[in-house]
């Protein structure tokens, strides 16, 4: 709810004037201080989009190794400085390729993309889940751990985590403008006050239920549903992987959209109205992304792939 309260007061506003969040910012920060707020904002969006693309390419990966098991065998010439092995940068242009001309789509034509996503996404995940439990013949014992701390250091953890989970929230609550601006009416924003904390609570659920039964069938604790997916193998295996692969490309393009580049591109069409239009601004958001994931340059952590879990 710290979360969807702002982003449904904050969502209104575009639904009701049809403005995106640069214009929004003025009410605020007024004419010219709104600029700095804009760049902020710009800037955290570079920086999601470089993320949200490198977590696309471990998608990716399992795709294409579900498809053909011979990619795991790809001999590595790129020297380790690179901070990459070769086919894991073929996974990650594979992904570009497949998410740019997604990115270039108007974003009133987006509609039935974003929904595929939200149907697609609940349905991988709960069947993750259920073959996990099954796997492991339960749910685990994550739930009996006992606690290594008390106090102030307790608390501390608690708001660390805390503020995670509303961080990774709080740039969309702050920009929703830029999409409830093509809402014909303002009232479906409040519905984003009951479906954020539910959808949230759900994945959260999801997500420590399969890392509950990996300890169990693998000996260690998975949080990452691509990481887990590298562990299948086989024909029904492999399957699975390729779905868990699918749907987390699905979900990584959708969430570049709505959280970066329309974002990122209405920041620099008002800052440069005479030279950048919609779809310039989605090239210049996705190119100096990649910048930022150069090797060595940036400061986005790597996802590992598990390119060497068969078992």
């Amino acid at each position: 709810m710290v979360d969807a309260i702002p982003l449904m007061l904050n969502g209104t506003i575009g639904a009701h004037y049809h403005i995106p969040y640069p214009i929004v910012a003025r009410a605020s920060f007024g004419y010219y201080l709104s600029r700095f707020a804009v760049v902020t904002r710009m800037a955290t969006a570079l920086f999601w989009h470089a993320i949200q693309s490198w977590t696309g390419s471990t998608a990716m990966f399992q795709i294409i190794r579900a498809i053909w098991p011979g990619f795991l065998d790809i001999p590595n010439r790129l020297p380790e400085s690179a901070g990459i092995t070769s086919n894991e940068l073929i996974a990650h242009f594979v992904f570009f390729c497949v998410q740019f001309p997604i990115l270039l789509t108007p974003p009133h034509k987006l509609k039935y993309f974003l929904a595929f996503k939200t149907l697609i996404v609940p349905v991988v995940s709960i069947a993750t889940v259920v073959v996990m439990v099954r796997k492991a013949g339960g749910v685990g014992d994550i739930w009996n751990q006992e606690y290594t701390t008390s106090g102030s250091a307790r608390s501390w953890i608690i708001l660390n985590n805390f503020s995670s989970q509303c961080g990774g929230w709080a740039t969309m609550a702050t920009n929703i403008p830029d999409f409830t601006r093509y809402m014909h009416s303002s009232r479906g924003v409040y519905w984003q006050a009951l479906f954020l904390p539910v959808i949230n609570l759900l994945m959260s659920m999801f997500g420590v239920i399969s890392t509950s039964c990996a300890k169990v069938v693998y000996g260690e604790y998975i949080w990452s549903p691509l990481e887990l997916a590298a562990q299948w193998d086989g024909p029904g295996g492999r399957c699975g992987a390729f779905f868990v692969g699918f749907c987390w490309v699905v979900a990584q393009i959708g969430t570049n959209l709505s959280a970066s580049v329309i974002s990122c591109s209405n920041d620099l069409i008002s800052l440069f109205p005479k030279h950048i239009n919609m779809r310039r601004g989605v090239i210049l958001t996705t190119f100096t992304s990649c910048w930022i994931m150069v090797p060595g340059k940036s400061f986005i952590p790597r996802v590992p792939f598990s390119p060497s879990c068969r078992g």
